[in-house]
């Protein structure tokens, strides 16, 4: 920081009313006051959703790199349980059965199409050239209404 004598002091508007600025300054001095400290919390990849065997749930504690059981207190390192995921995460993505599955139902999705598009081609070939011109002229009418 420079010194006192090398600052420049300019004036300038206020850009948030007194009370306000009185209720963050008594906010800012009741936390340090309770050594709190805001903001400060570090969110990890599978806080809350990892449980130890014991049943505890895991945590990373501040001081230490390690899912922590809140029980038992064994530890795991943070990169140890992500390569885990990250591995069976791929195992499941790119596994053939998930493809298999995948594939089935969008192929019963495509033969169903089908079908549907043979049912609608049927049902032209049966209409007379007048009688499809009139449907089609009818919901030509209805859309531009």
């Amino acid at each position: 920081m420079r010194d006192k004598e090398e600052w420049y002091i300019h004036e300038a508007p206020r850009i948030v009313s007194d009370e306000v600025w009185d209720e963050v300054n008594s906010i800012i001095q009741k936390q340090e006051k309770e050594k709190i400290q805001p903001l400060n919390k570090k969110v990890h990849l599978f806080t809350s959703y990892l449980f130890c065997e014991c049943g505890g749930g895991m945590y990373v504690p501040s001081s230490n790199p390690k899912y922590t059981c809140k029980k038992c207190k064994r530890k795991i390192h943070i990169e140890d349980i992500e390569a885990i995921f990250k591995e069976q995460l791929t195992e499941v993505i790119i596994s053939e059965d998930e493809v298999n599955r995948h594939f089935d139902g969008t192929h019963a999705i495509i033969r169903d199409k089908e079908q549907e598009v043979e049912n609608i081609k049927s049902q032209i070939e049966k209409l007379e050239p007048n009688a499809l011109m009139n449907i089609i002229t009818n919901q030509i009418l209805k859309f531009s209404n």
